[in-house]
């Protein structure tokens, strides 16, 4: 009698890479200011204050090859508590502050890490966005009427005061792949929006959104369409303008939905990532939507909660995400807040 063997083959696929959340080291100090995070041209990120109460008054650098923090010098005359800030085309950051109170303007030299004092804003501002146009100049938008100002970085001056349509304090401010400005939501006709043309200087109105926006998120998609999330007491679904055609559509909502203090990331395969937010304490949760799909996708969740974090896509396609808020709590009137100087990184499946 013969005997045989059996000889079994198993084929085993190997397992695509899973997205992941991994610590890193901790800033300096706590900070939050979901606006003041700028990418510079040789990878390193800078947030430009934006600082909590009682944190430190200086930006600080994170640099991705050594994973680790460095403080710039310190702010003059004093902190930014809420700040937005943009990289100019020659390479330094332009902060500003984003307190009712204050108008105050910054320039960092990102090879010094010093901070120059310029020339401040000829008006007080309330939640404003700043963004730098293709022909070099920013424009400061928010407030609670319709003035705007424009920032000249040959000049280090501002020019007061142009006007939107409508009010746009708490909106935002989304760079076109045309070069015009689209500006949503914010102000006292919280569901209108515009573009401002820089080669005519007018603006013009668009059709409103289908809900009412404040303090909401909004991000340019890789096809040049806008898709806007969230907002103060806003439970509708995320909505996505089309500048070509000029009309708004609704998409499916996130599983997690928080309705503020959100970050949108685009990523590099045109997807975009959205993590923590929460109107009394941050939340821990993130999902990343297809804009081909119009789907969200479980992404993990982070190490710790956060709302109004600071985030921004580094160059090799991984997302920092630090400070923000973790916890609100009140007794009785008071009510207390608590921030956190973690910081973690998002690396995408």
């Amino acid at each position: 009698m013969k005997a045989y063997g059996l000889c079994v083959f198993v084929l085993v696929s190997a397992s695509s890479a899973e997205a992941t959340w991994t610590p890193i080291s901790s800033m300096d100090g706590v900070r939050i200011s979901s606006n003041s995070a700028v990418l510079l041209p040789d990878g390193r990120a800078v947030f430009a204050s934006g600082i909590a109460e009682g944190g430190p008054c200086t930006g600080t650098v994170f640099d991705p090859k050594s994973d680790s923090w460095t403080p710039t010098a310190l702010m003059p005359p004093y902190c930014h508590q809420f700040s937005a800030a943009a990289l100019l085309q020659d390479g330094t950051v332009l902060s500003v502050g984003t307190a009712f109170d204050d108008r105050t303007a910054f320039v960092l030299d990102p090879k010094s890490l010093a901070w120059s004092l310029v020339q401040s804003m000829e008006r007080q501002h309330s939640s404003l966005t700043l963004t730098v146009l293709n022909d070099g100049s920013a424009m400061a938008i928010g407030s609670y009427d319709r003035e705007y100002e424009t920032y000249d970085p040959s000049s280090a001056t501002w020019s007061c005061c142009g006007q939107t349509r409508f009010s746009r304090s708490d909106g935002t401010a989304t760079l076109l792949l045309d070069g015009r400005l689209f500006v949503a939501g914010g102000g006292i006709l919280p569901n209108s929006a515009e573009i401002y043309d820089p080669s005519t200087g007018t603006w013009s109105s668009v059709p409103s959104m289908a809900s009412e926006r404040r303090s909401h998120a909004a991000v340019l998609l890789a096809d040049g369409r806008v898709l806007v999330v969230g907002g103060f007491h806003v439970l509708a679904p995320p909505e996505i303008f089309d500048p070509k055609s000029r009309r708004w559509s609704q998409t499916s909502s996130p599983r997690s939905f928080t309705q503020v203090g959100q970050s949108l990331v685009l990523l590099a395969d045109g997807r975009v990532l959205l993590a923590g937010g929460g109107l009394e304490g941050g939340s821990r949760f993130s999902e990343i939507f297809d804009p081909v799909t119009e789907t969200w996708t479980d992404a993990g969740n982070m190490n710790v909660a956060r709302s109004y974090p600071l985030a921004l896509r580094l160059l090799d396609g991984r997302v920092l995400l630090a400070g923000g808020m973790e916890d609100w709590r009140c007794v009785g009137k008071s009510c207390f807040a608590t921030f956190t100087s973690t910081a973690e990184i998002f690396t995408p499946d």
